[in-house]
């Protein structure tokens, strides 16, 4: 039994299986660093990992062990933040070149359950259009807003705080984020009131608490992974040009390629 074969046993407890154990064993095994911060915070990674049955769940889960190897392999101290009953936190405090940040992830998943809207701003929590019609329609920027307003709320004040997406299932490009942020300001303001906020200008203030979105997109065709980072114009708290060029070149050398 090796220290790969200890912790992939620990972390992943009843639910062990052959797919599982790959995608934890790739990154255990990637880069020492990424061995090291799976080591320290074991017993998180287990509160996360072992009761989580269904698979999509964990490759949502996983998306955020994915983003914090690549920051601690860029160099970065990362903190994982433990979640308190009746608050929404960020998943980890992030530390790099002396720059501090929140970093909140999120994986994309496929669609499901499509339905033709005509089009319009946004109503709904989730709207995923068939295909693509003007820029308002744009599947790509219209699942980055959704993932972008389903994440407002566990952002913090009073540090920046960069927004990490994933995917393995569709192409992007830095005009989707563009078109994005264009959608939630579109947002039907019947839909701002059921999600809480008492005018337009409190919806805005915590979009403008992101400060970057970078978006990590794998399996496009056999080609190297890439992140696309964007700077939110509009951040109370900008994050340094030289940090959002840090976000864009981390990657991954060896095992973790594979994903």
């Amino acid at each position: 039994m090796t220290l790969s074969d200890d912790l992939i046993r620990t972390i992943l407890g009843d639910h062990t299986n052959a797919l599982r154990e790959r995608r934890l064993r790739s990154l255990i095994e990637e880069d020492p660093q990424c061995l090291h911060f799976i080591r320290a915070n074991v017993g998180a990674l287990r509160s996360k990992f072992s009761p989580t049955a269904n698979y999509e769940d964990f490759l949502d889960l996983f998306a955020e062990l994915i983003w914090a190897c690549l920051l601690t392999k860029g160099g970065a101290r990362v903190q994982i933040l433990p979640c308190r009953p009746g608050q929404r936190t960020p998943e980890y405090l992030v530390n790099a070149s002396r720059v501090e940040f929140y970093g909140e992830c999120r994986r994309l998943r496929e669609p499901s359950g499509v339905s033709e809207r005509t089009a319009g701003p946004i109503t709904t929590y989730s709207y995923f259009p068939r295909g693509f019609g003007g820029e308002h329609d744009n599947q790509g920027a219209r699942r980055i807003s959704d993932a972008i307003l389903s994440k407002l709320t566990q952002l913090q004040p009073g540090q920046p705080n960069a927004l990490l997406l994933y995917t393995s299932a569709f192409g992007a490009t830095p005009m989707f984020f563009n078109d994005a942020l264009r959608l939630l300001e579109s947002v039907d303001d019947a839909f701002l009131t059921s999600r809480g906020y008492p005018n337009r200008d409190a919806f805005l203030a915590e979009v403008n608490r992101i400060s970057a979105i970078a978006y990590r997109e794998e399996g496009r065709g056999g080609q190297r992974p890439r992140n696309i980072v964007t700077r939110v114009e509009s951040a109370i708290r900008p994050l340094p040009a030289g940090i959002l060029e840090w976000l864009e070149n981390l990657d991954f050398d060896a095992t973790a390629l594979s994903l």
